[in-house]
């Protein structure tokens, strides 16, 4: 599979790709509709250099307990970089309907995935929230209470 590959490339963990290629094969018998418009994504995401490097940190951390002190500093910069493109979007041109839709379905299984597979997911979801930002396939702002 070349999406794997080219994980190797860029130096992403053995232990990370291996997640991937399960993941792959979980999507593949439960929706595999869905996988063309998913590794159209990917590619895209992979070929983003700061996601890129946002991945590779993420990726190191697939073993670690909640408790693991990196984890708070993984959790600013997935903010940050959520919020960054965000901004870049509303103040440019950027058609967003041009992105692959990824079906809800399809969300909700890969957010359940990084839960059973990543040790400290819960953990770093909880720190998202307390950066404002929800899920993790189709992170989102958390709309403020009461407005």
């Amino acid at each position: 599979m070349s999406y794997l590959e080219r994980m190797r490339e860029f130096g992403f963990s053995e232990r990370l790709i291996e997640i991937e290629r399960d993941s792959w094969i979980i999507i593949a018998a439960r929706m595999p509709e869905e996988v063309p418009t998913l590794m159209a994504l990917k590619h895209m995401q992979l070929e983003d250099t700061g996601l890129r490097q946002l991945y590779l940190d993420v990726g190191d951390l697939v073993d670690v307990a909640p408790d693991d002190p990196r984890l708070p500093s993984i959790a600013d910069r997935v903010a940050a970089f959520i919020e960054g493109a965000a901004n870049t979007v509303v103040q440019s041109d950027v058609d967003v309907s041009a992105f692959p839709p990824v079906s809800q379905d399809l969300i909700e299984l890969l957010d359940a995935m990084f839960v059973d597979t990543v040790p400290c997911a819960r953990r770093l979801f909880a720190l998202l929230e307390e950066r404002g930002w929800t899920g993790w396939t189709d992170i989102r702002r958390i709309e403020p209470s009461g407005a």
